[in-house]
């Protein structure tokens, strides 16, 4: 014989963890997008900064680790979030001309989850984040990428002139 049912109260249990979990994927979810200090990173090694892990001789490494690497991940493509793509040379970031990623770390995209980093950093802070990236990719892809930035900044000078 099965019991008679007290009602709200036996499901009561059930809505508390279903609350809980709630609540701690949430939390999870916004501690991803906390910006991370030099030495949080998940992929450098306990004791270690990405600086000390890579000669930590770039200018723009220090910005990466700061505002990049939270969703895009390291040079070897881990730690990022899924969706962000990879900047190293497995990625596709070398397809583009630098306008297009300046605009881009500035202004975010509209079709997709990057928001915009204007109000972080300068064009100049931007471009050293480039450079660095660009140290992820092989020489072939890093003449590619910049003849397509030169064949595209020559194409908006030639619009521009003949407006």
């Amino acid at each position: 014989m099965v019991p008679a049912s007290r009602g709200r109260c036996d499901r009561m249990p059930i809505m508390r963890f279903r609350w809980l979990i709630s609540v701690l994927v949430g939390l999870g979810l916004l501690s991803a997008c906390a910006p991370l200090d030099a030495t949080e990173t998940p992929t450098t090694a306990p004791g270690r900064t990405p600086a000390q892990e890579t000669g930590g001789s770039h200018p723009g490494e220090r910005l990466y680790v700061l505002n990049c690497q939270v969703c895009h991940g390291n040079q070897r493509g881990q730690g990022g979030v899924v969706g962000a793509p990879s900047h190293n040379e497995t990625g596709h970031t070398w397809h583009h001309p630098d306008a297009h990623l300046t605009d881009w770390v500035l202004n975010g995209k509209i079709t997709g989850a990057m928001p915009g980093f204007g109000d972080r950093l300068s064009e100049a802070e931007v471009s050293a984040v480039l450079s660095f990236i660009k140290t992820w990719w092989t020489p072939d892809q890093r003449e590619t990428q910049a003849d397509v930035s030169q064949r595209y900044q020559e194409a908006i000078d030639r619009q521009e002139r003949s407006q």
